[in-house]
């Protein structure tokens, strides 16, 4: 049964609702906050861990775990959303290719440092840029070799841009290199200083050269 105020004086009457009001709301209160224990309560409980198992038939050993040893070779299946469009890094426009097949193979002369677009060494060992920003130096590392052993120098370097910016080279036909134009565009030419180390002459200074080769992007591997 519903409460009812029990005066006829309007004055009166507020109190009684205002007191009967504020009850009720401490009565949800109450009874939500219980609910809620219950429920959690149990959440707690199927969280914690079991109790030991006690009485006569408990089969218990105090052998420390094994761990299995770590096996050598075999295969490594990855699910992608797609099939990568080209295993050669100048080719592709798909980011499914770009962003997650392509860093796992290929590295670049250098990358961006963890967390920041600040610019580091990779495959180049250091680098040094002219006072003119028209010369950038790179010294590759010791001991690089592709994926069929072949060592990575400054041929190769050399190789892997002219391919794609040089129209008169003997593989430029393996294109079409979309993104060449747009990254390397401002390179004029690119020179053997000896085995491990390769200059890049730009044609203007150009700020976002040295970024543009940290990018994963055009195949510079």
């Amino acid at each position: 049964m519903a409460d009812t105020p029990r005066s006829n004086d309007p004055a009166e009457v507020g109190k009684e609702l205002a007191k009967m009001m504020i009850s009720r709301r401490e009565m949800l209160r109450l009874a939500t906050f219980t609910a809620l224990s219950g429920t959690f309560g149990g959440l707690l409980a199927a969280c914690a861990a079991p109790a030991a198992p006690t009485g006569s038939g408990t089969n218990t050993s105090s052998a420390a775990p094994t761990t299995a040893a770590a096996a050598v070779g075999g295969a490594l299946v990855v699910g992608l959303v797609a099939e990568p469009t080209s295993m050669d890094p100048a080719h592709p426009t798909d980011n499914n290719t770009i962003s997650r097949v392509h860093p796992n193979i290929f590295e670049t002369l250098v990358k961006f440092k963890q967390g920041n677009y600040e610019v580091e060494p990779l495959v180049a060992e250091s680098y040094t840029v002219s006072d003119d920003n028209l010369t950038y130096t790179f010294k590759i590392r010791d001991g690089i070799t592709f994926h069929d052993g072949t060592p990575l120098n400054a041929d190769a370097v050399i190789y892997s841009f002219q391919r794609q910016l040089d129209p008169n080279h003997p593989e430029a036909d393996t294109g079409p290199f979309p993104f060449a134009s747009w990254y390397y565009g401002s390179v004029d030419t690119i020179s053997k200083v000896d085995d491990s180390t390769v200059a890049f002459k730009l044609k203007a200074a150009f700020t976002p050269f040295i970024t543009n080769l940290a990018i994963t992007i055009g195949g510079h591997r």
